[in-house]
């Protein structure tokens, strides 16, 4: 399975193990910052209003000004510039729990390309 960002334009190679665990949310609230949340479900249930889960996983677009220093806060790692968007990983707490980390994301991050799309001519 693959997530895949078209406003930001990446994706994410999702491992096996993940399938029916996850769920993503959009964080904007930070200008020049667009933030995508993975979120582990562990019984599996499906999201919802009742659905408790941990946050594990936090992949940036950033841009702006201080995107260079943005993208050091934490414990946060670059894994690709393009233009002028820097994509970095923030692995929480539960990410380290689960296994996670910076090696397994970056190997399975990806940028999307316009090119790509089928059946445009």
């Amino acid at each position: 399975s693959t997530y895949h960002d078209y406003q930001d334009g990446w994706y994410l190679i999702l491992p096996d193990e993940w399938k029916d665990h996850i769920t993503v949310r959009r964080e904007d609230s930070v200008a020049g910052e667009r933030t995508i949340v993975f979120t582990w479900l562990p019984d599996g249930r499906p999201a919802g209003d009742d659905a408790v889960g941990e946050d594990f996983l936090k992949i940036f677009a950033l841009s702006g000004d201080n995107k260079e220093d943005r993208a050091k806060l934490d414990d946060r790692f670059k894994l690709i510039t393009h233009g002028d968007v820097i994509y970095v990983e923030e692995i929480l707490k539960a990410g380290e729990s689960l296994g996670i980390s910076k090696g397994m994301v970056a190997e399975n991050f990806g940028l999307i390309y316009t090119d790509w799309n089928t059946g445009v001519y």
